[in-house]
């Protein structure tokens, strides 16, 4: 079932591709795990993994903004 998955969003993103689509944007983060985000036809924005990273810097810059300590872990 997964594999069936996988090629059907394969086939997708190379039809897109083909009609001159730039590229393609994940909206489900389920979908990540069926193709590999780095290594495609087209750019590939996984919208959890934006959500992600932009948490990530709101809360260490507001960490930074109240003047706490932030260390990295070994």
């Amino acid at each position: 079932m997964k594999r069936d998955s996988e090629r059907t969003l394969k086939t997708i993103i190379t039809e897109i591709d083909q009609q001159g689509i730039k590229a393609v944007v994940l909206g489900c983060a389920d979908l990540s795990m069926l193709v590999d985000t780095k290594a495609n036809v087209l750019p590939i924005y996984d919208s959890a993994e934006i959500h992600a990273d932009a948490g990530g810097d709101w809360i260490i810059g507001d960490a930074l903004k109240r003047g706490l300590v932030i260390t990295p872990m070994p």
